[in-house]
């Protein structure tokens, strides 16, 4: 699997070659007063090799993937998953019981959250376009031009790197025509709700009571919190980055767009009190930035192919 495609492709380095993100994680660690977070980590591992073997078996293994993690690029394939180092690395461990407790540390978050902050700071350089090319199984090949359609967005096939400076440059990019390639379904009523996003409909809930329970992203949260908590929440720690939109319409609308792992700033293009029309671009998510943190009001808008539209019903306000 993915991890171990990542641990093979890395030579293994001394603990002080590693990242200065990923020292400070260690170090964390190993404090005498940190056992626990020790014991958490054998625990993680042993149970998701039981599950399935893999090449990250001891806590030096695993801090060298998180490294090794650190230092790839995005690379293409259909299967975006192919393009989250930090997620192939993690997710064999999310799954079981140490894992959740040890992520879910309070003492955790600050570290990871500097890790992934190293790795947004990455990819905003151009050091980040090196598969940006039309080479074959790279970003812009015919291959990758194809099923992203990126006909439908603003780039320059014959400039070097398509004319982005930057892999995030790249991943949140424009369409050409957003009317042409994402045009709005009628709207006579002026009722209708659109999808903020290209996406599955996977669940809706009628009638929902203000304590139940959602199920997003393998992650279990209260709709209370999830609405209504302060940005300073010690249960921001365990989930991934949110941001929460505020619509007054008929009602009030909210929307959540949650992060993933290493796509995890969420950047508003709208602020409190800013007027928006369905269609209109509110923000957008953006490869590392930080974990744990939700800001109030605010929004979020595409990853590589995904609709810009804010899901108001007419033209409606931003609330505080």
């Amino acid at each position: 699997m993915g991890s171990n495609r990542l641990f093979a492709e890395s030579p293994r380095k001394h603990p002080k070659e590693l990242a200065p993100s990923v020292q400070a994680l260690v170090e964390y660690v190993k404090r005498p007063e940190n056992d626990f977070l020790r014991i958490y980590i054998g625990s993680m591992l042993d149970a998701a090799n039981q599950k399935n073997p893999l090449n990250i078996k001891t806590p030096a293994d695993f801090f060298q993937q998180l490294d090794n993690a650190l230092y790839s690029l995005p690379k293409y394939d259909a299967n975006f998953m192919a393009a989250l180092p930090f997620y192939t690395v993690l997710q064999p461990f999310m799954e079981n019981g140490p894992g959740w407790a040890f992520f879910t540390n309070e003492g955790i978050r600050p570290y990871f959250s500097a890790i992934l902050k190293a790795y947004h700071d990455k990819l905003e350089t151009p050091a980040s376009l090196a598969y940006m090319n039309d080479s074959y199984g790279n970003w812009l090949s015919a291959d990758a031009r194809e099923y992203l359609s990126l006909d439908d967005y603003v780039y320059s096939p014959s400039a070097p790197h398509g004319g982005f400076k930057s892999w995030n440059e790249f991943f949140i990019r424009k369409f050409k025509n957003l009317d042409a390639s994402r045009p709005l379904a009628p709207d006579p009523s002026g009722k209708a709700i659109i999808s903020p996003v290209d996406g599955q409909v996977w669940k809706i809930s009628k009638q929902v009571q203000r304590e139940a329970t959602f199920d997003i992203k393998g992650e279990q949260y209260y709709l209370t919190d999830l609405l209504n908590e302060p940005a300073d929440s010690p249960f921001l720690s365990h989930v991934n980055t949110r941001t929460v939109l505020f619509i007054e319409s008929i009602g009030e609308v909210a929307m959540v767009f949650v992060g993933l792992t290493e796509v995890s700033s969420c950047v508003a293009t709208v602020k409190a009190g800013d007027l928006v029309q369905r269609g209109d671009d509110i923000g957008h998510f953006a490869f590392g930035g930080s974990t744990g943190r939700r800001s109030r009001p605010s929004a979020s808008r595409t990853v590589p192919h995904w609709a810009t539209a804010a899901a108001g019903l007419g033209r409606s306000s931003i609330t505080s």
